[in-house]
């Protein structure tokens, strides 16, 4: 239900062409694939959506941070957190989106919106969201 509502707020913000849903973290870094062996589990790293440029190429990641389902495990969060600085590495910003912020975002009386959440959580200089657009 949340990836559902999640999917129809990007598909309304950058098009429904350009998302993505579940594309492998090796498609996403995919000049990855000529280098050296990954892990396995660099192999099998699904990221929930993807979100193309205007050429199609992967620029935007985001992914319900861990907790949001009400349990953290320790190794989700290492693949994670090391799955962000493969995608920083290639040019494709991570977002991970808390429970809360997920609810602001659905919340008509929150006055919050995807794109201030996502301005909230680009760093500076690192993509930008009129690139996206």
């Amino acid at each position: 239900m949340h990836e559902a509502q999640l999917f129809r707020l990007l598909a309304g913000a950058f098009g429904k062409e350009r998302v993505i849903y579940n594309m492998s973290l090796n498609t996403v870094c995919e000049d990855s694939r000529n280098g050296p062996a990954r892990e396995t589990w660099w192999t099998q790293y699904k990221c929930l959506f993807a979100v193309t440029d205007a050429q199609y190429e992967p620029r935007l990641v985001i992914d319900f941070a861990p907790g949001f389902n009400g349990t953290i495990d320790a190794e989700q969060t290492y693949r994670r957190d090391a799955a962000k600085v493969a995608l920083n590495s290639y040019g494709v910003h991570y977002i991970g989106i808390t429970k809360d912020e997920f609810q602001k975002i659905l919340d008509p009386d929150a006055n919050f919106g995807l794109f201030q959440l996502l301005e909230l959580k680009v760093e500076k200089g690192d993509i930008s969201l009129d690139k996206l657009i």
